[in-house]
């Protein structure tokens, strides 16, 4: 499985536990204090490791395709707008792919950043090392394909739920008179 996909299981999840969450759990934690960052502004060795522990985690890697996905989504928009400028807009994109590649390193840069301010230099220094212990490589593997089960588990798990909800709708529906 890929990094790109694991980040998009992880997105995905995210956005699902959020929805079950509700506005009740958003609004709780909007009132909630950001947590205090680890290092606000982290030394070039912290950004050094937390870069080398991105790359193990292939999220550098998958960081890539956010300046071509920004492209394609502008000539998406462009496109459906008037349909007949396809084959320049398709043009623009491809010459923007190309001027725009240095702006890959900028995205991982600001996520390796981010990343570095929520640990101090020694907790990444452990974190690097235990990535380098056969348990920390496992991790790498298994880990995004246990999710992945995970999450099949869990769409499997809601696609049941949502036939029972549906009977019980149909149900109760049926009591008031309605037929579903």
């Amino acid at each position: 499985m890929s990094a790109l996909m694991t980040i998009r299981m992880f997105v995905a999840a995210g956005l699902a536990v959020a929805a079950l969450a509700g506005p009740a759990h958003a609004q709780a934690q909007a009132q909630q204090p950001p947590a205090p960052l680890a290092q606000p502004t982290p030394t070039a060795a912290s950004m050094a490791i937390a870069k080398e522990i991105l790359t193990l985690r292939a999220t550098t890697t998958v960081l890539g395709p956010v300046v071509s996905g920004v492209i394609e989504q502008a000539r998406g928009m462009f496109e459906q707008q008037n349909p007949a400028l396809g084959k320049d807009l398709r043009e623009v994109a491809t010459k923007l792919r190309k001027d725009l590649d240095p702006k890959r390193e900028e995205i991982v840069n600001v996520f390796v950043r981010t990343y570095a301010q929520h640990f101090t230099e020694a907790e990444l220094k452990d974190l690097l090392a235990f990535y380098k212990t056969p348990l920390g490589k496992k991790v790498l593997t298994e880990e995004p394909l246990a999710i992945e089960d995970g999450l099949k588990a869990a769409q499997f798990w809601a696609d049941q739920l949502s036939g029972t909800v549906i009977e019980m709708y149909r149900a109760e529906m049926k009591k008031k008179g309605h037929d579903l």
